[in-house]
């Protein structure tokens, strides 16, 4: 596929070709993560996600993370942590809260408080199951 030019710059895929590329199964990965870049740098986290995934680019998904923290996004952290290829800590979550809270993004930052709630309690139920575990066996 050629290279669109728009006013000197890379023209970014529309909806149809976006689909094509990401989920025909020929796209090269330097590809993915090159059009991944430029929807990042568009300022297009959630298109620049899915190339990133589609590449399994692990250090363009720490980077969209550290971004994502930054402006108090919980959508792209959720995903993120949904697709379990980059670590979202507690911390993480604590400062894209904030974050969010200073933004004004009370949805977002109410988002991320929850994501600290609902970790806390699967981190107390895995320990708990574990723990469990170790009493039963030694029956």
């Amino acid at each position: 596929m050629a290279k669109k030019r728009l006013q000197g710059r890379l023209k970014l895929p529309g909806y149809l070709e976006k689909r094509e590329i990401l989920y025909s199964g020929e796209t090269p990965k330097e590809r993915l993560k090159t059009l991944g870049d430029l929807y990042f740098e568009e300022g297009h986290l959630d298109d620049a996600l899915d190339f990133y995934l589609e590449a399994e680019d692990q250090a363009a998904l720490e980077r969209l993370k550290t971004s994502a923290i930054e402006i108090g996004d919980a959508s792209i952290l959720v995903r993120l942590q949904r697709a379990s290829i980059v670590d979202v800590t507690q911390e993480d979550w604590q400062r894209a809260a904030e974050k969010a809270r200073e933004l004004g993004k009370e949805t977002c930052a109410e988002i991320c408080f929850g994501r600290i709630e609902r970790n806390s309690q699967e981190e107390t139920k895995g320990k708990g199951a574990a723990s469990d575990e170790t009493h039963t066996s030694g029956r």
